[in-house]
């Protein structure tokens, strides 16, 4: 019975290590690869029709690993659909828009409900640098108001694993319209201590440039409100929740300006109070609770037994200790 049971546990860390092993090693080759993006600059084009067409253009250095692939996934959300995919490099290869497969120089596009995701095949890389530039026209991603129409656009995505160094999003209006606000965000924060923002091209024009990196997570998302009535198109179903959730983070930033200066002070000051009252507190619930009560001595030598209970015992209670005295 006893060789079955081992044999029997042995079978099963193998099975066990035969199911762990294959899943262990694509986690161990994704952190031999790194990468970093030196620059990620995007064009965003406001046409008169009421789309807007985004360049990306990606400038990547592979610091390790050798890579075959690019991935980009643009999630549905505040607009209606994307159309006009084109993917070019640095060295002015035109990819191929492909149904399937992994050819080189050839990319795919899926269409889920919850988003869109793009691949694209180049040659085996490692340790160059590469220049990917990915197009595509946004329809029914513009804001609508009296005062003026929006386009806000998360041009850096923060589903990313690496950082990227620099970068500029670019920001152009219709001849005849005229930019009078604009915004940058950082994972939905006012971003004026990221990046900075000049009107070019006469007003028509504007372009954001980041002054510190993007860490991994981090995104890079602006707002440019200008003349209404100069693109055609209506609000879409989206925008009254797209505004409600801008107005609930507006007033969260605005209520941790006010308040957070406030919330430091109080922990501060708790810290401190904990920092230097908690062992007096300590010290107080033990002198009133903890410690023994002070008996007065009635007298310094008693001529017979004060208790019936035998002298090592009665020691034992008088000094709480047994020693050989007691005994």
């Amino acid at each position: 019975m006893r060789v079955r049971v081992r044999w029997f546990v042995w079978v099963w860390l193998l099975v066990a290590l035969a199911v762990a092993v294959p899943a262990l090693a694509p986690a161990a080759y994704a952190q031999e690869r790194s990468l970093v993006w030196e620059r990620f600059d995007v064009d965003i084009q406001v046409r008169t029709d009421g789309s807007f067409t985004v360049d990306e253009r990606q400038t990547i250095r592979f610091t390790s690993g050798t890579f075959r692939v690019g991935f980009r996934e643009i999630p549905i959300r505040n607009f209606t659909r994307l159309d006009d995919w084109t993917i070019t490099d640095g060295r002015g290869n035109v990819y191929r828009r492909a149904v399937s497969g992994e050819e080189t120089y050839t990319f795919v596009v899926q269409e889920y409900s919850t988003s869109y995701v793009i691949e694209w095949f180049f040659p085996p890389t490692s340790n160059s640098t590469e220049t990917f530039t990915l197009s595509y026209t946004v329809h029914g991603g513009l804001r609508y108001y009296d005062g003026g129409d929006q386009v806000w656009w998360k041009a850096i995505y923060g589903d990313r694993s690496f950082p990227v160094l620099a970068g500029r999003v670019r920001v152009i209006m219709p001849s005849t319209a005229n930019i009078q606000q604009w915004a940058a965000y950082v994972n939905s924060v006012d971003a004026r201590d990221r990046a900075t923002a000049a009107l070019i091209e006469g007003g028509r024009a504007i372009g954001f440039d980041l002054t510190r990196r993007l860490n991994p997570g981090e995104e890079f998302e602006v707002r440019v409100e200008f003349t209404p009535d100069v693109v055609d198109g209506v609000a879409q179903p989206w925008q009254a929740a797209a505004d409600a959730e801008a107005a609930r983070l507006e007033a969260e930033q605005s209520f941790r300006q006010r308040w957070g200066p406030v919330a430091n002070v109080g922990l501060v000051a708790l810290t401190l109070l904990l920092l230097f009252g908690g062992p007096a507190a300590a010290y107080t619930l033990w002198y009133l609770r903890g410690r023994d009560k002070v008996v007065d001595q009635i007298a310094e030598y008693l001529p017979e037994p004060p208790t019936d209970l035998p002298p090592g015992l009665a020691g034992t209670l008088l000094d709480e200790s047994v020693d050989m005295q007691d005994i």
